[in-house]
């Protein structure tokens, strides 16, 4: 009553309209003594009074206020005043107002995990009257492909960015988004974690240190993949992933991204070096170039500069787990590059791939 209203003392409670009504209207209307209700205390809290009070108290303002929907429901002409008033505790103990000035909202129930949104404190939520307030109050939890676009992906789409306090709380919400998209989108989103450098690394050379790369500069680290480039560097998805997300679900989630269980094929585009005889073979005499499209098997020169009998059915096994699902077409156009050159109308033929 100090804070809010500059008094110092309550008058008696039984002082009510049905049981006093002469002398309440006198101390009201003589006195002009105010008289407080829910109204006019809604009008007067801040969130500096709110900060002073426990979340007993807090739990205790949110049930009563189930039976004062005037004060926060939207109504056609009119928005009841709580709406804007700072009477959300958030889970670092400051208030903020659960919809701003234009009625966006400002504030979101807990999550399972951290969310970078604001979040009601989640012992407020827990009282079952109390969370019956907040929801028909208009909160929900945020939208989890609206925080991974707005503040998650953004932070590993930078060059060499930082693994955080949040790191796993941001995988594993990457993880439940692949898991729960629509199909339909499905594809669009694998493409954008593709990009994305949010995957936690080791170096086959260097296990004390991790990075975060992107899925298309990682290995799955099983046996045969640690054996083939044990004299090649190569990064390894770390362990610390399995442990905390389950290794099965965790490597269907990868590998759809692009992460490999076999060596890579690397592309390379170049221009053909070619004599000028050899060009003239193909382009007569305009001068124009052969653009040529090769492949490199990664980390083979190095694995086979030290062949032996196991090696080599080693590295069968992996070269069959490149081909194993194409067709026969395809597994042959696996071994080939391919050239391309205009010469009265565009000509391509194929080539032993440099591996």
């Amino acid at each position: 009553i100090n804070n809010l209203f500059s008094k110092q003392y309550w008058l008696d409670t039984n002082i009510t309209y049905d049981k006093t009504r002469v002398l309440r209207d006198y101390l009201i209307n003589e006195l002009e003594i105010v008289e407080v209700d829910f109204g006019s205390f809604a009008r007067k809290i801040t969130s500096k009074f709110l900060r002073t009070k426990s979340d007993e108290w807090m739990i205790d303002f949110y049930k009563r206020l189930l039976d004062q929907q005037y004060l926060w429901s939207e109504r056609a002409y009119s928005k009841g005043i709580l709406r804007n008033k700072p009477i959300i505790r958030l889970e670092n103990g400051e208030h903020i107002a659960p919809f701003n000035d234009n009625g966006k909202v400002q504030v979101y129930l807990p999550t399972e995990t951290k969310s970078e949104y604001n979040t009601v404190k989640r012992i407020l939520t827990e009282n079952e009257k109390s969370s019956k307030f907040l929801k028909e109050l208009g909160l929900t939890k945020p939208d989890l492909f609206a925080e991974i676009r707005e503040f998650i992906l953004p932070k590993y789409q930078t060059d060499n960015p930082a693994k955080d306090e949040r790191y796993f709380d941001d995988f594993e919400k990457l993880l439940r988004g692949y898991e729960s998209i629509q199909s339909s989108k499905r594809e669009e989103f694998v493409k954008k974690l593709a990009d994305a450098s949010f995957i936690y690394a080791v170096k086959n050379n260097d296990t004390e240190k991790r990075y975060l790369l992107k899925a298309n500069q990682i290995y799955f680290g099983d046996e045969d993949l640690k054996e083939y480039f044990s004299s090649y560097p190569v990064y390894f998805v770390s362990e610390d992933i399995y442990e905390k997300f389950g290794e099965e679900k965790t490597k269907k989630f990868l590998k759809d991204l692009g992460v490999e269980d076999k060596p890579r094929r690397i592309k390379i585009e170049r221009i053909a070096d070619l004599s000028w005889g050899e060009k003239v073979k193909y382009v007569g005499y305009t001068g124009r170039d052969i653009s040529e499209i090769d492949y490199k098997y990664e980390g083979l020169d190095n694995f086979i500069d030290k062949i032996t009998l196991e090696k080599s059915c080693l590295f069968w096994k992996l070269l069959l787990k490149n081909i194993e699902n194409l067709s026969s077409w395809e597994a042959q156009e696996f071994f080939r590059g391919e050239r391309k050159w205009f010469y009265k109308c565009e000509q391509r033929e194929c080539f032993e791939a440099d591996f």
